[in-house]
């Protein structure tokens, strides 16, 4: 769209120019269907779009943290976001915010909310979900981009090499069994490695053996602390990264220490390289490596991986 003349919103000026300028702002992202106009002014009528959604797949427990990006979208007190398969739909309550961007397009309208536990409604999975959202809870917007549900069980059946440097830069290989068409929607794959803690319990244990109440003491359980479904953030611009795990399922999940790296699918092959440790044990040295399809929620499947080197 040009504009001739003068105003803020065409020209950013009020200095009368004969000389057509492109509008820019306000126009990012947006389809204008309707045009009204006299001899001072022009209103462009641009509808609610929504275009994007991020991440694009989540687990079938549900859980995952959306980002559904839009043009014309507001804060109501009724934002519905609509999950539908076929004739099976489930709602979700969402909220509003406005990020700042970048100066080219200053701020970026988007929708959060959490996914449903699609479980009981929808299978078998995967299955592709169409994504609509109301800010009135009446009338309906459609996604642009669908959103895919994996099965929650998704497991590493092997991990190669089995150890690397605790300075980095080992090239690891997961093999994942991943449906074809999983595999077309890991657009923010990522691995976290996590150490593997040991806790021990000390009792005191009295023994005579000749000295009447002699004590030692003895370790009687090692508990390793092993990966759950959980939801990390904070992945977007940091290939690796370390980040905080969110909403641990069980009591023993080490809530922090986790170090993420991308990933990439290939030929049905997860690859990655293994991030750098700041903070090498030598008598630690053993990883959990789990994989957040998504790059939020990890499967609970882990396998082991060892670094080596001096501290």
């Amino acid at each position: 769209m040009y504009s001739w003349g003068k105003g803020y919103i065409g020209h950013n000026k009020l200095t009368q120019e004969n000389r057509p300028r492109r509008i820019m702002g306000k126009t990012t992202n947006r389809e204008f269907i309707s045009m009204f106009s006299n001899d001072q002014a022009i209103i462009l009528f641009a509808p609610v779009r929504v275009y994007s959604v991020s991440p694009r797949c989540g687990p079938a427990c549900g859980g995952t943290i959306l980002s559904i990006i839009g043009t014309g979208l507001k804060e109501t007190d009724v934002i519905t976001v609509r999950f539908r398969n076929n004739d099976k739909q489930i709602e979700v309550k969402g909220k509003y915010i406005e990020q700042y961007h970048t100066e080219d397009n200053p701020t970026l309208e988007s929708i959060f909310c959490t996914t449903p536990n699609f479980e009981e409604m929808f299978k078998p999975f995967p299955q592709r979900m169409n994504i609509s959202i109301s800010l009135d809870g009446i009338h309906y917007t459609d996604c642009d981009k669908d959103f895919l549900v994996y099965p929650t069980n998704v497991k590493i059946n092997n991990a190669h090499p089995k150890c690397g440097s605790f300075l980095g830069g080992t090239e690891l290989t997961l093999m994942v069994d991943l449906d074809p068409l999983t595999s077309q929607y890991l657009f923010n794959l990522c691995l976290g490695f996590q150490a593997r803690q040991r806790g021990r319990k000390e009792v005191e244990e009295k023994k005579e053996k000749g000295e009447q109440g002699k004590k030692r003491n003895k370790v009687v359980s090692t508990k390793i602390s092993r990966t759950e479904t959980v939801t990390s953030l904070g992945l977007q611009e940091h290939s690796t990264s370390l980040i905080n795990a969110l909403n641990p399922r069980e009591e023993d999940l080490m809530l922090d220490n986790w170090y993420c790296s991308v990933a990439k699918c290939e030929s049905g092959k997860i690859t990655c390289i293994a991030p750098k440790l700041t903070n090498y044990n030598p008598d630690s040295p053993q990883y959990n490596v789990d994989i957040a399809l998504n790059g939020q929620q990890f499967s609970g499947s882990p396998v082991i991986f060892n670094y080596y080197g001096k501290s």
